[in-house]
């Protein structure tokens, strides 16, 4: 049985992203690894290629 996936249209422009992280307590981890993870992971779901992103604003709260 094939499952039919949802169709959707990615940006294919230039991109702006805004994240922000919220942890409390244990391993941090780096700052740049949290960006690429979750910017790698917008790939083709929300535009075609991270390489789209022009600006990247990040908020950082422990």
């Amino acid at each position: 049985m094939d499952s039919e996936r949802p169709t959707h249209q990615t940006i294919n422009e230039p991109v702006y992203v805004n994240i922000s992280i919220f942890l409390c307590g244990g391993s941090q981890g780096d700052i740049d690894n949290y960006v690429k993870r979750i910017t790698h992971g917008l790939n083709k779901i929300a535009y075609d290629d991270d390489r789209q992103i022009l600006i990247v604003k990040f908020y950082f709260n422990k």
